[in-house]
């Protein structure tokens, strides 16, 4: 019997759903900044409502100025927890205003320090979007409105207005996850940098390296780790003190992850997420909360062995990305994005898959909502990537169980068996 035939398919109505909504939930989100104005509630979407446009540009900046970033009394030192390379981009990037002798808000509200700055953000930006439309399937219009419409997401604007480094980031991950499988030499091997450089400016883009595990490319992987030690700590020697910054540098880490383990800024992972339910400071119920993530985290690395479709072995290891930090701000939310493209390419979707899509689809919702004085919308993009996460590591598992079961099978009717075929495709 011929299965019936539809005037869409199905990766055409994911596509398609997936625009509709975001126009939807876009021009929504307009409608009410242009009706309530400055008073809007809608202008959460972007941190300080504004008053504070490109902060982390200038004040990375500042910080990189006198060359000495680890032991900058500009702000707490919890402030300066960035590998050296970032501070190394941004003494450079810096060279157009005077943030050695002004403030990081007089220097970055310059002419040329605003002007540029807007600048390099812009060009990221667009190299980011570029990236995403050459990788998108679909006609013209299709890979078009996709790539519009994640500039209106609310992960993209937040990153625009902090003017943070982010964009550079993801857009070398992206380059990697295009690249590493290359038939072309030269570009496998600058995929292998791209991803090492950004290990070195967000330390937990590293973890796409299972990739090449994965391909069992264990020579690349080694040169992959080679290539991030160099990028992490050679620039250390750029800054006053040299290698004597590390440990100035481990202890500013620390204390970021001290100041901001209970902080309420609008941010990604499971201490925020349940500091929005209750209050959970107690020793012990935060050791479970610790090691319980943990957990959660080694069984969606362990589950991506048994997915044979990429999307999903790129998202666990992307929402474990943006969920490990304790620190890790809403633009951090930008490394879904190939993920989404990955998911919109795929040829052979199930319907289940359209919880996936649910989940994509909030967390890029541009629109605000609140219950009992406290953002909803970053809640449920805090619930959405959670969701990710346990459905397809639960996912994996449930593989894994399966492949043991017929291995034993086998065994018990006297099959042979590579144990090794457990692993899945």
């Amino acid at each position: 019997m011929n299965r019936p035939q539809y005037w869409m398919n199905k990766k055409d109505f994911f596509t398609a759903t997936f625009i509709v909504a975001m126009v939807s939930l876009f021009c929504a989100f307009f409608y009410y900044v242009a009706k309530e104005g400055t008073a809007s509630y809608q202008l959460n979407i972007i941190y300080g409502r504004g008053a504070n446009y490109l902060a982390d540009f200038f004040n990375v900046a500042k910080y990189s100025a006198s060359k000495d970033p680890y032991h900058d009394t500009t702000t707490l030192l919890c402030e300066k927890g960035y590998l050296p390379i970032s501070y190394l981009l941004f003494y450079l990037l810096g060279q157009f205003a005077d943030y050695k002798t002004l403030d990081a808000t007089t220097a970055g509200y310059s002419a040329s320090g605003l002007a540029f700055a807007t600048l390099i953000v812009g060009i990221f930006a667009a190299i980011l979007l570029i990236q995403l439309y050459d990788l998108k399937d679909g006609n013209k219009f299709v890979r078009f409105m996709t790539v519009m419409l994640f500039s209106c997401s609310s992960v993209f604007i937040f990153a625009y207005e902090r003017g943070n480094i982010i964009f550079l980031a993801v857009s070398l991950c992206l380059f990697f996850l295009v690249c590493y499988k290359s038939e072309n030499k030269i570009l496998r091997e600058l995929a292998l940098v791209s991803l090492a450089f950004a290990a070195a400016l967000k330390g937990y883009p590293a973890i796409l390296g299972l990739l090449l595990i994965h391909d069992k490319k264990i020579f690349a992987a080694i040169r992959c780790c080679i290539y991030g030690l160099i990028l992490m700590f050679l620039p250390f020697l750029f800054f006053t003190g040299g290698f004597s910054n590390v440990h100035q540098w481990l202890k500013n880490v620390k204390a970021n992850t001290d100041q901001y383990r209970y902080y309420p800024s609008p941010r990604y992972g499971i201490y925020y997420l349940l500091k929005y339910l209750t209050e959970f400071k107690e020793y012990h119920v935060e050791k479970i909360l610790l090691y319980g993530s943990y957990a959660l985290y080694g069984l969606g690395v362990l589950a991506t062995f048994f997915h044979k479709k990429l999307w999903k072995i790129v998202a666990i290891l992307v929402a474990i990305i943006i969920f490990m930090p304790v620190n890790s701000a809403v633009y951090c939310g930008l490394y879904v994005l190939p993920v989404i493209v990955l998911f919109l390419n795929d040829d052979e979707h199930s319907w289940f898959d359209f919880v996936y899509l649910i989940f994509f689809i909030t967390m890029l919702c541009p629109m605000q909502f609140s219950y009992h004085s406290q953002n909803l919308t970053l809640f449920l993009n805090n619930v959405a990537l959670l969701g990710i996460l346990g459905l397809l590591t639960l996912e994996g598992i449930i593989l894994l169980v399966k492949k043991i079961v017929k291995w034993r099978r086998g065994r018990k009717n006297g099959n042979k068996c590579n144990p090794a075929s457990i692993q899945g495709g």
